[in-house]
């Protein structure tokens, strides 16, 4: 999941992050899978 998606669904869901040390972490490898579109996540928005 990509890092802005998961941010938007935490804060969407009440849910606070995990937070872990990024010290060895993988910083390159494969793209997350596309998350599911939610309906009417965009309602309300004027673009």
């Amino acid at each position: 999941m990509s890092r802005g998606g998961l941010m938007l669904r935490c804060v969407r869901s009440g849910e606070e992050l995990t937070y872990v040390p990024v010290e060895g972490a993988v910083r390159h490898g494969p793209r997350p899978p596309r998350l599911p579109k939610i309906r009417g996540i965009m309602q309300g928005f004027k673009i």
